[in-house]
């Protein structure tokens, strides 16, 4: 599951749109809390 995630999130950082980050951004809130969210 992690690694699906991982891929997911390379995806966006090599071809960036705007509805995918929300989507991500989403799911990976949870990890966000002990960081700044830069995606």
């Amino acid at each position: 599951m992690e690694a699906h995630l991982d891929a997911k999130l390379a995806t966006l950082i090599s071809k960036p749109d705007p509805e995918p980050h929300i989507v991500v951004q989403a799911e990976l809130c949870l990890a966000c809390e002990e960081r700044p969210c830069t995606i």
